[in-house]
């Protein structure tokens, strides 16, 4: 429970600070970015009413846990360390290179591919889904996204 919430508080802050980031876009730009980051938000803040209500309905006494050692224990802390990696380089990497890296990386961590044929396959497959979001916001959105190394 506890890790839920904190999980949800930080998908609340992205969401803020990608808001935040795509406000100085045109209107046009920024449209999609901004309504993504507001029905995330919501829906998270939703997610943790929902989980306070039903613990205080059931009356459960709260553990009192370690809650940074508890987020990181499992893969979730891997992936949450991931996204902030990747928010880091995605400016200066831009979002082709940046996501292959994330997806392949997120991608080996959870399969634990050993093989070399395995581990191509996961990046030719991060590659095709990056490719395949680059077309959908780029051309049919409409949505500058960051070229870092390529500009």
């Amino acid at each position: 429970m506890i890790r839920d919430v904190a999980f949800a508080i930080l998908l609340i802050f992205v969401s803020v600070i990608g808001y935040v980031k795509v406000e100085n876009l045109s209107f046009t730009s920024s449209f999609f970015p901004e309504m993504v980051c507001v029905v995330l938000a919501t829906l998270v803040f939703i997610d943790i009413m929902l989980r306070i209500v039903k613990r205080v309905i059931k009356k459960q006494s709260i553990k009192k846990k370690k809650l940074f050692i508890d987020l990181f224990a499992d893969k979730a802390g891997v992936a949450i360390i991931l996204i902030l990696l990747y928010i880091v380089i995605l400016k200066d990497l831009g979002f082709i290179a940046s996501s292959v890296l994330f997806i392949g990386l997120l991608s080996l961590y959870i399969k634990k591919a050993s093989k070399i044929f395995d581990v191509l396959k996961i990046f030719i497959f991060s590659f095709l889904v990056t490719l395949f979001f680059y077309f959908i916001f780029y051309h049919l959105f409409n949505i500058q996204l960051p070229r870092g190394i390529i500009s």
